[in-house]
Formats: C-alpha cells, structure tokens, sequence
C-alpha cells in the first residue's frame, strides 16, 4: 500500500533539498561562507498556511553553532528569494533556522540511563 503525502510533506520535502543544496554551495569549503563545519539538516517543518518554515539543524564542531545559526539566518532572506524562483508556491515561506537539541538532549538521556545501569 503507498503511503500518501499531503501538500506540506512535499513542500517540507522539497524545502529540505533546497535548502540543503544552498549550504553545500555557501557553507562548503569554496562557499563564501567556507568554513571546517558540518552542518546537517535534521527536518523543515512548515506552517500550514506557507508562513514559515522553521529549519531544523544541528553544527560540528557544537562550538560553531551560534555563529552557524546567526549566518544561516542571515542568508535566510536571499534564500528565501532564490527559493521563491525556483519553487511554485502559493507563498514563499520565510525561513527560520533553528538548532536542534533533540539529539544532545538523547545523548544525555542516554548518558543518564548508562548510569542507572551502572549502579
């Protein structure tokens, strides 16, 4: 059986390649934003009336990721144009970059139980 889609699930999905795409050419190493991080995008979740698109990411070395999160949202108005030319949306969302604590937050629940365990 397929599994069926809605509307905001192709447009997160194709959010994510777009947005992926526009790191690796300004964040990768001949990027003019060229620098020795990672970024990794964990999920776009967008509003259901196209108003936004929150971006969820996580940076490595974690020692970047406040520097990272206020770049990322400083191309976010450029992105959002070049987005807008080459998507057919009723709205261009505006794009919010967040940094994602679900996976220190997983590690430390992880590090807690390890402990349980231990004792």
């Amino acid at each position: 059986m397929k599994k069926s889609f809605s509307r905001l699930d192709r447009v997160n999905s194709l959010l994510y390649r777009e947005i992926s795409g526009l790191i690796a050419k300004d964040f990768g190493r001949d990027g003019d934003q060229g620098r020795d991080v990672l970024i990794n995008l964990s999920k776009v979740e967008t509003s259901k009336d196209l108003g936004e698109s929150r971006i969820f990411f996580t940076v490595l070395p974690e020692a970047e990721e406040r520097k990272i999160q206020v770049a990322l949202n400083r191309k976010a108005s450029e992105w959002q144009r070049v987005i807008g030319e080459r998507l057919v949306l009723k709205r261009k969302p505006k794009l919010r970059f967040i940094l994602d604590a679900g996976i220190k937050n997983a590690i430390k629940v992880e590090e807690i139980l390890s402990q349980i365990r231990a004792e």
